[in-house]
């Protein structure tokens, strides 16, 4: 699964995996944010943590991680769905045996493991190995931007859950979507905009969202980058 970040892609992925096991009791779904396990013993470590299986202390193998997995898979007829997250980041660090191991789940894991890897780069293909790549990219799913319409429903639908009915102003919640399309249509950019006029209504004591809320938001957002950018040549590499 790839596209631009605040597309929606781990939501979706999230979502679609929810309705799987409120479908049915064989899939176990298991997410995985690879910034935070950045190696392949950690996320097989991990994996295995959340089925509950007895791990020693002293450490195990990788292959014996993984063989005691996929026994655990067949004796409660269960089949594993693993999505990794940034997966990047375990190209970065070397360290993509595990997607090896998952993507040949029919012939490794008699086929019970299947696997779910999300990335904004579109190229991550051709960063892979052919061996992983052959059998991971058999279905690929790519998310576009949001244009400035969607992200209005999207903003509309959050404004609902955060703000009183009579508080939202359609007006400010177009101003929101549209600066979150010109910033590359992520919608992370347009909630926080969102959230950012809200809080300044309130500070006001306003009963209503203003569009003076939201290009206050805005300015506030400009302070900030401009201040970033003005020291940015001053940083140390490891600070930039």
């Amino acid at each position: 699964v790839t596209g631009p970040t605040g597309t929606g892609k781990t939501s979706c992925t999230k979502y679609v995996l929810n309705q799987l096991t409120e479908f049915s009791q064989t899939p176990i779904a298991i997410y995985i944010n690879c910034w935070n396990f950045t190696t392949s013993n950690a996320i097989l470590s991990e994996i295995a943590e959340r089925l509950k299986l007895p791990l020693p202390r002293r450490g195990i193998a990788f292959d014996e991680i993984f063989k005691r997995i996929k026994e655990y898979l067949v004796v409660n007829n269960k089949i594993l769905v693993v999505v990794l997250d940034e997966v990047d980041r375990l190209i970065a660090n070397n360290s993509t045996e595990i997607l090896y191991y998952l993507s040949r789940g029919d012939e490794l894991a008699n086929g019970r493991v299947s696997t779910i890897v999300i990335s904004n780069d579109e190229e991550l293909a051709a960063k892979l190995d052919d061996r992983i790549r052959s059998s991971l990219l058999e279905s690929r799913i790519k998310f576009e931007k949001y244009n400035a319409f969607q992200l209005k429903k999207i903003l509309m639908e959050r404004a609902k859950l955060a703000f009183f009915s009579s508080a939202i102003s359609e007006e400010a919640i177009a101003l929101c979507a549209a600066n979150a399309a010109k910033q590359g249509g992520d919608a992370r950019v347009g909630i926080s905009l969102l959230y950012q006029a809200g809080l300044n209504a309130e500070r006001e004591g306003s009963n209503k969202l203003l569009l003076k809320h939201v290009k206050l938001a805005l300015e506030e957002v400009k302070q900030e980058t401009d201040f970033i950018s003005r020291h940015f040549d001053s940083l140390s590499d490891p600070e930039k």
